[in-house]
């Protein structure tokens, strides 16, 4: 479907109603009048045009889509899902690693968007926390560090089941070694298996999947979280998890001993 089939349709709202109502089921004219709601005079341009485009035959029954028009009429659908999700994300849109995914967006048309607000600017970096406390299995690639996340991640893995995967950058582990609190923490986990961390000298983009909630980061050119977008997307979570699996493997485990301070 090219732009020109898309102008056509988003003209009128009544040329996708009709096209789409003919896709589910034959109709005649009387039918499509009260089906889509419109007047007789409207229905019978309407279906006059769609015939000339070749999505739409008569019989002596009536209406019907053609194959044509049962794929124009997915691809319309498929186009409006895009449109509503880009909408959706605008806040972070031009900081998501929209280039990276495998994906079409509409499968973010339902995530929750965290943002900072003036009353909680860390609202985002809170959240993370709370999904560390809720997880039992976290798999992150990171080239950021929150105390207040390590924090989280260290309570949940004391508490219960927990562990967590993770690919970081040198400047990730340099962070860890600088604050005393987060690298005894960090070199605990890993001492006693519910942290894994390997390193390798950049990551493309900062997400996690924890359990069934994936977490995509909305980075600045700078690399700092604008916000966040999460999603139960199960589309979105093979994605990362695929991501994640192949930034693993060709990067440099850390042992405990590689996260002492005087490595």
């Amino acid at each position: 479907m090219g732009a020109e089939d898309v102008a056509f349709l988003a003209r009128s709202p009544n040329r996708a109603a009709v096209l789409a109502a003919l896709v589910d089921a034959p109709c005649d004219r009387a039918e499509l009048r009260e089906r889509v709601g419109a007047s007789r005079v409207t229905i019978g341009r309407i279906t006059t045009d769609l015939e000339a485009r070749g999505w739409v035959e008569q019989d002596a029954t009536g209406y019907r889509a053609t194959r044509s028009g049962q794929t124009v009429v997915a691809a319309y659908e498929r186009f409006l899902e895009v449109v509503d999700a880009t909408r959706h994300l605008e806040p972070l849109l031009e900081h998501l690693p929209v280039e990276a995914f495998d994906f079409e967006l509409s499968a973010l048309g339902d995530a929750d968007v965290v943002v900072p607000t003036p009353t909680i600017p860390d609202q985002h970096i809170s959240r993370l926390g709370t999904l560390f406390q809720q997880a039992t299995s976290v798999s992150m690639v990171v080239h950021a560090m929150s105390p207040k996340v390590v924090a989280s991640s260290h309570a949940s893995a004391r508490d219960g089941d927990h562990v967590t995967k993770g690919v970081v950058t040198p400047i990730v582990t340099d962070a860890i070694l600088a604050n005393e609190t987060v690298a005894e923490q960090v070199r605990e986990m890993v001492g006693e298996g519910t942290l894994e961390l390997s390193e390798r000298p950049s990551v493309p983009f900062q997400a996690g999947v924890y359990d069934e909630t994936t977490v995509i980061s909305a980075d600045d050119e700078a690399g700092v979280p604008r916000g966040i977008v999460e999603t139960q997307s199960r589309t979105v979570r093979e994605w990362a998890l695929g991501e994640f699996e192949r930034l693993q493997a060709d990067a440099t485990p850390l042992s405990v001993e590689a996260l002492e301070p005087d490595r």
